[in-house]
């Protein structure tokens, strides 16, 4: 919008003309302003907020679970969304896996390979005790004799 001398207030410098012309018309900008951004995003294929297949769009959304879902990483996941994916899909028995004790609080689950890919089978539940000790056997380079423990315990 160009100054025109005409229009404005006598003594008033410009910026502070359209400053007070933008505080008396904020809402007819406003609602240009929102009407263009509208215009923009259905040229863009977007849906306005609320609007029926918006919606339904959610509601999509929402429903989709694992691969189906837009945030899925597969095996790129990090460690905390591994453990959880694990423990919403391995079934749980409450019983080490070690040393066949059901322990007073619950068990934790443990990653065999050491790789964390998304496969069930690659954790093994065991009670917090066993836990730590295959943990501490592994960075002490004793986890072959661990593993042969939890091999011969009967469950």
């Amino acid at each position: 919008m160009a100054a025109n001398p005409d229009r404005l207030i006598k003594g008033l410098p410009a910026t502070e003309y359209f400053a007070r012309y933008r505080e008396e018309h904020r809402e007819e900008i406003r609602a240009k302003g929102r009407e263009r951004q509208l215009k923009k995003n259905r040229q863009a294929g977007m849906f306005e907020s609320g609007s029926p297949e918006h919606r339904e769009r959610m509601r999509q959304c929402r429903k989709a679970k694992g691969e189906e879902h837009g945030n899925w990483k597969g095996d790129d996941v990090g460690y905390d969304a591994l453990h959880d994916w694990v423990k919403r899909n391995k079934p749980r028995t409450g019983i080490c896996e070690a040393c066949g004790k059901k322990p007073r609080t619950w068990t934790h689950l443990a990653n065999v390979s050491g790789e964390y890919r998304r496969d069930v089978a690659d954790f093994i539940e065991l009670c917090a005790s066993c836990h730590k000790k295959r943990d501490l056997a592994e960075t002490r380079g004793a986890r072959e004799r661990f593993e042969r423990r939890v091999a011969t315990t009967p469950v």
